[in-house]
């Protein structure tokens, strides 16, 4: 989905947006697609289905063959981080937590995205903007969720902290790959690390479905090809460009991850354009801004202590 060459004409920060709108953009697939088949199954095809629609644009079939014999098993490891944990995971929590607290937990992936970077990768530390703009961002996500799902539950019980512990498996899981992608850049094409790691973690988390949800028979339902095809199309998109940006760019883990802010305030506004009855409140808006002031603020100089 994306041209290398052509590319580098259009800024990283434009690409990330790009990825981040068009994850917003998900829930309604997704929600569609869970009205007919169970999660994992649904994933699974879902990302198999992305895989092989990026194999055309990976290069001729002996390029893509010869990609895989130089890293064989970086594929399986992106696919184990990036598609079986962080989907599974995250499908198993939305099960268990309220929404509030689901989408409180999902905000904080920048925070964890630049904690791990830090720990684990010499050249991407933490200074003093990037605390600053984590901490203002994430209080934004806090204002954003809890005003929009009925406020955060004053107790929350067994079930709940299992969810919550899930969703944090599956944010460190997408972590997790994201520095692996990093660190293999220039080891294989970006577009074939994608589509490859995309069909095994397609095929894993079908194969896991087969075990845990026994077996399913394909709906007829037209909605429900529709919302996979959307979602395949989506997936290798933003995944594309996103991969694009660590392996070949080479940019930051925690740097490209601040605009993952985004993706609940694009989220909130389709949501608006789109369910009936959800309408903007003050609330909101103030959240909105608060994650808009950190990204401000964090890219607002780049030569300044990140």
């Amino acid at each position: 989905m994306v041209n290398p060459g052509l590319s580098y004409k259009v800024p990283s920060w434009a690409l990330a947006v790009v990825s981040c709108l068009l994850w917003s953009s998900a829930f309604a697939g997704v929600k569609t697609g869970l009205q007919h088949a169970p999660p994992l199954f649904f994933a699974g095809l879902r990302f198999t289905l992305a895989g092989i629609l990026l194999v055309p644009l990976a290069g001729s079939p002996l390029k893509y063959l010869r990609e895989l014999r130089g890293s064989p098993f970086l594929p399986f490891k992106v696919g184990i981080f990036q598609t079986v944990l962080l989907y599974s995971l995250f499908f198993l929590s939305l099960n268990l937590v309220p929404g509030s607290v689901g989408a409180v937990v999902n905000g904080m992936l920048p925070l964890w995205a630049a904690l791990a970077a830090h720990v684990l990768l010499k050249d991407d530390k933490m200074g003093r903007r990037m605390l600053v703009s984590l901490g203002i961002g994430f209080a934004g996500i806090v204002v954003l969720s809890v005003t929009r799902n009925g406020g955060v539950p004053g107790e929350i019980g067994g079930p709940e902290l299992v969810g919550i512990f899930l969703m944090l498996g599956a944010s460190f899981a997408n972590v997790l790959g994201q520095i692996v992608v990093y660190h293999s850049r220039g080891t294989m094409n970006s577009m074939v690390l994608t589509s490859s790691q995309f069909i095994l973690g397609g095929l894993m988390l079908l194969g896991i479905s087969r075990i845990v949800e026994g077996a399913f028979v394909l709906p007829p339902a037209p909605v429900f090809w529709g919302a996979l095809t959307y979602l395949g199309f989506l997936s290798a998109a933003a995944f594309s460009i996103w991969f694009h940006l660590l392996s070949v760019r080479g940019e930051k883990v925690s740097v490209i991850g601040i605009w993952q802010f985004l993706i609940p305030v694009a989220g909130a506004a389709l949501s608006w354009l789109i369910i009936p009855g959800d309408d903007p409140s003050w609330p909101v808006f103030s959240g909105m801004i608060l994650i808009a002031s950190a990204i401000i603020y964090f890219f607002s100089s780049s030569g300044s202590d990140q």
